[in-house]
């Protein structure tokens, strides 16, 4: 590893373990986002006396599981693996600082792991979520995808609003 060790360091170093790793997320959160439809198509087949849709939902809940799994294993190496290489160079670099210096920069490094491996595939599974909800509901009726568009950011524009609120008074 070249250069100053940040985040876009690990991104260069590591872009597909990273690129991989939220392929996954998305896979899995659209897998997840599409589950209430296909539920409502195997009720609605049910109802109709049909049981082809039963296949449907067990081949999505099916694709979720080993999705899911596969996504926790490869993330639980692959991050490992991004924090000992990211550590060990780190150490390198700064072996003659006092301990308390490289143990407080090997933290910090951590959570830079930490900080992809949790905080952004959160961030990924919202929008995703949103978005899949939306389009389906697009292919109902645009007035309720509008509805929910204009919904979610008035949502977040008020959410916004209030912790700048908050925080612009503890300033």
């Amino acid at each position: 590893m070249q250069g100053t060790l940040d985040v876009s360091t690990l991104f260069r170093h590591f872009r597909w373990r990273i690129g991989v790793t939220w392929l996954l997320v998305f896979i899995e959160n659209a897998l997840w986002a599409f589950v209430p439809l296909f539920i409502g198509r195997a009720i609605d087949a049910l109802l109709a006396k049909q049981t082809g849709a039963l296949l449907e939902v067990s081949v999505v809940m099916i694709a979720l599981v080993v999705v899911a799994t596969v996504r926790r294993i490869f993330d639980t190496r692959n991050y490992g693996t991004m924090r000992v290489q990211f550590g060990a160079e780190l150490v390198r670099r700064i072996k003659d600082r006092p301990v308390s210096q490289v143990n407080a920069r090997l933290q910090m490094s951590r959570e830079m792991v930490d900080f992809l491996e949790a905080y952004v595939p959160e961030l990924l599974t919202s929008i995703i979520q949103v978005v899949v909800s939306i389009g389906i509901l697009w292919s109902f009726d645009t007035r309720l995808a509008y509805t929910a568009l204009a919904a979610t950011v008035g949502k977040a524009l008020l959410t916004y609003r209030l912790y700048l609120g908050t925080s612009a008074g503890e300033s």
